[in-house]
């Protein structure tokens, strides 16, 4: 993998890091702040513009305030100003003795704007565990 994949992957372990520690000041970091950018969680319908990404993620961080998130079979495609990263979508969100481990097939699109590799779409999926249909639990909006 050359520098451009290895700074493409590198954003997109920020992205999880964001997501894994609830930290609503780096997942802004990462994103493309602008009203092209678009994110699917599982089981939402499409979120388009940063401002309702931003208050996606913030509903989704004060519902769920302990969480480990980590993407694996990560690959990588660089075409340009252009990246796509496709993964497994690992969550753990046990608290105390309740398990709770989904994963989701994500794919996560950047662009490279002022140097800066910034995420641009995000979808995933939940992926169906063995004997029975995913469930992709949304956050409650009290």
């Amino acid at each position: 993998m050359d520098d451009t994949g290895r700074a493409v992957v590198a954003v997109n372990a920020d992205f999880y890091r964001a997501l894994g520690s609830c930290d609503l000041a780096l997942m802004t970091r990462v994103w493309l702040q602008g009203p092209e950018a678009t994110c699917v969680h599982p089981a939402w319908p499409l979120i388009e513009g940063w401002d309702a990404i931003y208050a996606s993620w913030s509903r989704i961080f004060e519902h769920q305030p302990h969480m480990r998130a980590w993407p694996s079979d990560v690959e990588v495609t660089v075409d340009g100003q252009a990246a796509v990263v496709t993964c497994m979508e690992n969550l753990d969100s046990s608290a105390g003795f309740v398990a709770s481990m989904t994963q989701a097939r994500a794919r996560n699109a950047f662009r490279l704007t002022d140097g800066e590799w910034k995420m641009l779409h995000h979808h995933a999926r939940p992926v169906e565990p063995r004997g029975g249909p995913a469930r992709a639990a949304r956050p409650r909006l009290n």
